[in-house]
């Protein structure tokens, strides 16, 4: 079935095969609802195209209960845009449910989820080409509960948040965040918790990708193991504005830096910084890492704790180097 949208209503559901368009000249607002492509269902997809615009102000699913698999969202050419309301959250119970921001596409809301609760697995979100975007007013999350779910921004695409957890909960582990092509941006002005309270997460920086934020803790509680970021390639760039933490508690978390990626943290950068916070490592492989303003500590002299820097080739600028064993 192949409905196109053109009136308001306070509740949306697509279920069992629906095809949803919202073509050229199309504003659908659902004034004070929700938008569900995938209630209970599979297979359900909603295209917003041609400069259609779809606007609801409370909360957004794509796969809401735990039979709603395989979903489908699509914001497509400049002026489509989806207007998600307080939250957008692409598996909420359902595995296997996608948005695909592509062509000049935007999509804004308040707080972003991929992966909400345990059952919302292996859900993907897919940020694309030149003015495409996907803009989060508060907090974005890459598996919140949800385990191998992924976030993908390239080819110039761009996402906006105020705030980012990578495997924020114990279940979200092996969720994945790739940024890869010039002009792809992570921006967050706040900060990003990378494998908070989980394990076998993964980010990459690569292709000349960019990624912005205030500050980072990778492997942030002792449950926050084996966490791994790579910045790969000339043109890639992570800069912290203040501090970096790669192993805060957690255990086995590394960050690599190869083949002329670069890393730049504004104040301190510090390996294994609490109790318990064990083989957390540092690899420069021919990039460059600068601590501008601070101290690069490996090991925290206050903690019982196990780092390490490992310098291959490239560059390590640093202000300070402090090292306790």
């Amino acid at each position: 079935m192949t409905l196109l949208l053109a009136a308001s209503t306070a509740r949306a559901v697509s279920d069992n095969n629906n095809t949803t368009t919202i073509g050229a000249g199309v504003t659908s607002n659902m004034a004070g609802g929700y938008y569900f492509v995938g209630n209970t269902g599979t297979n359900n997809t909603l295209t917003i195209t041609g400069g259609g615009v779809l606007t609801n102000i409370y909360y957004s699913y794509i796969g809401y209960n735990s039979t709603a698999n395989n979903n489908k969202a699509t914001v497509t050419g400049p002026g489509s845009a989806w207007y998600g309301g307080n939250e957008l959250r692409i598996g909420e119970n359902g595995a296997g449910n996608t948005l695909t921001i592509a062509n000049g596409g935007a999509v804004l809301n308040n707080v972003g989820n991929i992966g909400y609760n345990s059952g919302g697995s292996n859900s993907a979100v897919t940020v694309t080409d030149a003015g495409s975007v996907w803009s989060n007013a508060a907090a974005l999350n890459v598996g919140y509960s949800g385990a191998g779910n992924t976030l993908t921004i390239a080819n110039g695409g761009q996402v906006f948040n105020t705030r980012v957890f990578i495997g924020q909960n114990p279940a979200a582990g092996n969720n994945t965040l790739t940024i890869t092509g010039t002009n792809s941006v992570l921006n967050s002005s706040g900060f990003i918790y990378f494998g908070n309270q989980a394990s076998g997460n993964s980010l990459t920086i690569t292709n000349g990708g960019t990624v912005l934020d205030t500050y980072c803790i990778i492997g942030g509680s002792t449950l926050a193991s084996n966490n791994n970021v790579v910045v790969t390639s000339p043109g890639s760039v992570w800069s912290n504005s203040t501090y970096l933490y790669v192993g805060n508690s957690g255990s086995g978390n590394t960050l690599t830096i190869t083949n002329g990626g670069a890393v730049a943290v504004g104040t301190d950068l510090r390996i294994s910084d609490f109790m318990g916070a064990s083989n957390n490592t540092v690899n420069v492989y021919g990039g460059q890492l600068s601590v501008a303003n601070g101290t690069l500590t490996v090991n925290e002299a206050d903690f019982i704790s196990t780092g390490q820097l490992n310098l291959y080739g490239g560059t390590v600028l640093a202000h300070q180097l402090t090292s306790t064993t």
